[in-house]
């Protein structure tokens, strides 16, 4: 049998209690470790800010509208978006913003949105991928956003690292920079820390601003029938790679030869060229290439192109002639 406590018993655990408090006070003013902030996502508050940077990251806008009134907002808030999966995937995928519906009624309008919370993930050219109306809770919201990605033919971040020991794509004209060859006129170097994945190839850029341009309007310096000699493939029925060197503006279009005699020929009758449809190459099929290698890696290679980096136009009907 346990013996009650005595009046001394009581009088030492309340010292205990009272003791154990003032530590548990005072020890975080001794030990200096203040509380980790929670993470969050960082949802912008600009709209026009949010729209730019989603279309200089080529990333989805994902618009969340809220209003003060709403409970479920509320709970989305505290349960829902301080969960570590989607604040990755809002930070890798995404620019999000916040909005409140009140604000921005006639968006929400626009959006065909009748309930709270709404999420709705768009476009960097403003189409919407996919919308939901109502309370979602973390997995349900991280389905949402996987599916809007599907469906956007993209994948995300964690995907993107585990395939990217498997998949290497090829680098796209040679290496130099697609907006200085179309917009300038010259054959510039593309840095590789300023690149982007486009079509399956990559893409170099001078600089952050040429990247930025190639975004807004990527087919303007997309090379047609994916790069390839249309000449080879009309006259010789051969597949061969067009090299930066040996290239032409037609009607707003670039074109790129394997050599200056199909550039030339080119010249001769555009119309008969420039009108036939795209043929890919056969599964298998090995496309000819020229010596020309990636910019900047074997450096006789790199003083032929310095040499012939200068482009001169001749206007003819709309030819612009690269050489």
């Amino acid at each position: 049998m346990i013996a009650p406590p005595t009046p001394l018993d009581r009088a030492f655990g309340r010292y205990c209690l009272a003791l154990g408090l003032v530590v548990l006070t005072f020890r975080p003013a001794f030990a200096g470790d203040p509380a980790p902030a929670s993470p969050t996502i960082g949802w912008r508050e600009d709209l026009a800010a949010a729209q730019l940077e989603a279309r200089e990251r080529d990333l989805p806008l994902w618009i969340q509208f809220t209003g003060p009134w709403c409970i479920n907002c509320r709970r989305m808030d505290r349960d829902t978006f301080h969960n570590t999966k989607i604040i990755e995937q809002s930070r890798d995928n995404f620019i999000p913003i916040k909005l409140r519906s009140d604000v921005h009624e006639q968006l929400a309008l626009n959006l065909g949105l009748a309930a709270l919370p709404a999420t709705v993930i768009v476009r960097p050219s403003g189409d919407v991928i996919l919308s939901m109306e109502g309370y979602a809770d973390p997995d349900e919201l991280d389905g949402f956003l996987r599916q809007s990605l599907t469906r956007d033919g993209r994948i995300t971040r964690a995907d993107r690292l585990a395939q990217a020991s498997k998949i290497v794509e090829p680098i796209a004209l040679a290496g130099y920079c697609p907006v200085s060859l179309v917009a300038e006129k010259k054959l510039e170097t593309g840095k590789e820390p300023v690149s982007l994945s486009h079509g399956g190839r990559t893409y170099r850029f001078a600089d952050e601003e040429k990247r930025a341009e190639f975004i807004r309007t990527p087919e303007r310096f997309v090379p047609r029938h994916a790069g390839l000699d249309v000449v080879s493939q009309v006259d010789q029925a051969k597949f061969k790679a067009g090299d930066p060197r040996f290239g032409m503006i037609y009607r707003g279009q670039l074109f790129l030869f394997a050599d200056e005699a199909s550039r030339k020929a080119f010249t001769g009758n555009p119309g008969r060229y420039s009108r036939m449809q795209f043929s890919a190459p056969p599964i298998g099929h090995v496309v000819e290439r020229s010596d020309m290698t990636v910019a900047g890696i074997r450096r006789s290679t790199r003083d032929l192109m310095i040499q012939v980096g200068v482009m001169q136009a001749l206007r003819t009907s709309g030819e612009t002639k690269i050489r």
